[in-house]
Formats: C-alpha cells, structure tokens, sequence
C-alpha cells in the first residue's frame, strides 16, 4: 500500500480525476501538464491554479515547480477556463485609513537638501526650504544663473525664429566683484498678436521690440476722408495669419552691460583675425553663426507660455484708383 506522503491528487474543477506517484522536486507544472494530458485524458483547455486560486499563465509553467500549487493533503487543482473566477482582493479598511495617516504624516515633516539657487517665484511643493529672491542671491549664485539662462551669449536671428547662440561671448569680470543691476517685481499679462509672417509672430511673443503692441492686426486701419475714382477690381486673395497668445509673469528684470561683463579671449580673437585681414561675406557669417547677430540690453527671467495658431484666410480685396 502506497504511503499517501509519496502521493500527489488531481481534482478539476473540483472533482477528482487521477493521483500520481509524487514528482521529482524539481518537477514543472509544464512537465506535470504533458503528464496529464497524454496519460489521463486531461484536456489542454484547462489552467492550474496556485496555493491563492489564481490560475497560472501557460507561459510561466515551464518556470514553477510543482510544489508551488500543493494545497492540504498533496492536492494539485485545475479549472477550465469556462470556470475560472478571479477572486477579488478585500479592502483592508482599517490598513488603508493607517497607511493615509502615516503619509499625512510624512508629507507634513518632508525636508529638502537642495542648495542650488531657486528661480525667483518658483516654490517646491511640501518643502520647508523658503523660496531665494533674486536680491539675495551672492555673485557666484548670479553666475550659475547666466549659465543656465545662456545670458552670456548672443541672439541669432534665424529663418523662423530668433535662438540663442551656442557660444558665449561675455563673462563676468575677474577685476571686480560688482553685482548684476536688477529689479525685482512681480506681474503677470496676456498679449495677442496676428502677423502674417512667421517670423513676426516669433519676435513679438519674445517681447524682441519696442512699443505697446499689445494687440495690432494688418487687416485694421484709421479711415481717410478722399474722394475715389469710380474704377473698381475685385480679385481674390489668400493670406496665411499667425496669431499668438502670450502668458507672461516676470519676477525680476535684469541690466546688461560692461559694468560687470566684459568680452571673452576667443571673441576677441576671432574679431581680431577678421580685422587683420579682408573679412568675406562667409567670415561674418561664420561669426555671426557662432556668437549670433544682436545682444540684449535688458532681459525678463520669469514664466513666459505662449501659443500660435497658422489660419489660411480667403477674401475679397477692393482695389480703387484714385
């Protein structure tokens, strides 16, 4: 008589269908399963099921042994798949409310170690660390921010749009420890634009021109009181508009100039090679390509979102002459 240790059990759904001599230890549910099929009429379009009555995926049997899905008394358990049912987990109440207490918790006692300066008007949320405002930054602290800003370089006016050249052509001054002249405010503003260029509407939602222009339309116009001639053309015109909407809020306004900043070494020698010798038209381009066209005399550092909008615009034109 068979020890009932050294015995497995094989029940589908539930009703028994066959006991095994018990498998190797290293024995797969996969090898189990070929057992089964071949020499106990055990249908493929079944799924073994764990210690927790979960099925096992037919792509993980190669990887599970057979103990794994041993329940009491040696019993190894299959379902078909028509008769398969997920348990569904039971909310803990009790554990839940404890866990949101202890992130409550938490959250309210969260430092930050981070010493870099902070951009004026950004505050880390659930810190303690008080925001930096600009007027409290040293000059070490003012240089990292003209890195990472690029106010150190020039402005290249592209095809589309102007960009910042990839090569600085300031720096601060080693002689003296004078600070950046600034002026902290804080604000916010909308702005709407239409230009009929692309690059237009890229210089004005930069703020890279002068005036109140907080609104212009080339379609609008101030009415002249002239007598016309009677000779009238119709045509047909197709115009391509860009309006944009701009969201600024600035924080603080800086000054540039040569007070505190001065031209670098490799500036100054490529002005100095062009000087020496007949600049070509490819020389100034190449200059004006690496350290770019203009430099601003005063810049915003703040939040800046903007958003343009291509509209292709059909319309009847009147022409008179007069």
């Amino acid at each position: 008589m068979a020890d009932n240790n050294s015995l497995i059990y094989i029940k589908l759904d539930d009703v028994k269908k066959a006991r095994l001599r018990l498998p190797h230890a290293t024995t797969t549910v996969y090898q189990l399963r070929e057992e089964l099929v071949q020499h106990h009429g055990i249908s493929t379009n079944v799924y073994f099921l764990d210690a927790d009555d979960y099925p096992i995926n037919l792509k993980n049997e190669q990887s599970i042994l057979i103990n794994e899905l041993l329940v009491e008394q040696n019993v190894v358990r299959l379902k078909t798949h028509e008769n398969i049912q997920v348990p569904k987990k039971q909310p803990n109440v009790a554990r839940e409310r404890n866990d949101l207490n202890y992130l409550s918790a938490n959250t309210q006692s969260i430092t930050t170690s981070f010493q870099q300066p902070i951009i004026p008007g950004s505050i880390p949320v659930h810190s303690t660390v008080k925001p930096i405002l600009a007027n409290s930054l040293d000059l070490n602290e003012w240089k990292t921010v003209f890195d990472n800003c690029g106010l150190l370089c020039g402005i290249r006016m592209d095809g589309k749009e102007p960009v910042r050249a990839m090569k600085p052509f300031l720096k601060f001054k080693e002689s003296n420890n004078s600070m950046p002249l600034i002026q902290v405010y804080d604000d916010s503003h909308i702005c709407s634009y239409m230009r009929n260029k692309r690059m237009a509407s890229s210089y004005v939602s930069n703020n890279y021109f002068d005036g109140k222009l907080e609104f212009s339309s080339p379609w609008l116009g101030i009415g002249i009181d002239m007598t016309y001639l009677k000779k009238n053309t119709t045509t047909r015109e197709q115009r391509t508009m860009y309006s944009t909407c701009v969201f600024n809020y600035p924080r603080v306004a800086i000054q540039l100039n040569l007070e505190y900043l001065e031209p670098t070494q490799s500036f100054i020698d490529d002005i100095d090679r062009i000087i020496r010798n007949t600049p070509t038209k490819n020389d100034l381009k190449k200059v004006f390509s690496t350290y770019g066209h203009v430099y601003p005399k005063r810049v915003v550092l703040g939040g800046h979102l903007y958003s343009t909008e291509k509209h292709s615009i059909n319309a009847n034109v009147n022409e008179e002459e007069l």
